[in-house]
């Protein structure tokens, strides 16, 4: 959690930032804690009942795909305002361009 005050620092000129947050939890907390069961309560509980440490590493594709769906969910997250800010330009500039034509 030492890193969210970075991150937040160096989207600040960004603004919609209140996914940010969220995204950092789920990608460094809950989907990182896979890695190994000393990240996570339940799988330390675990290795203390005999499974063993690397157990973990053998989920490296479940990992990927959870990552994965994470990551790509957070560009299209990200990407929304933006894109429906340039379809809202391009269709006011479409309507100024007509009118700018039929008074021609």
């Amino acid at each position: 959690m030492l890193l969210i005050r970075p991150l937040l620092r160096i989207n600040r000129p960004r603004q919609y930032t209140r996914h940010l947050p969220i995204f950092f939890v789920f990608t460094v907390s809950n989907v990182g804690g896979l890695l190994t069961p000393l990240g996570d309560p339940p799988l330390f509980l675990g290795f203390l009942n005999g499974v063993p440490f690397g157990w973990t590493l053998t989920l490296w594709k479940e990992w990927l795909f959870v990552n994965g769906l994470v990551l790509a969910l957070f560009v299209l997250w990200t990407r929304w305002p933006t894109d429906v800010k340039r379809r809202k330009y391009a269709d006011r500039k479409r309507e100024n361009g007509n009118r700018c034509a039929s008074k021609v």
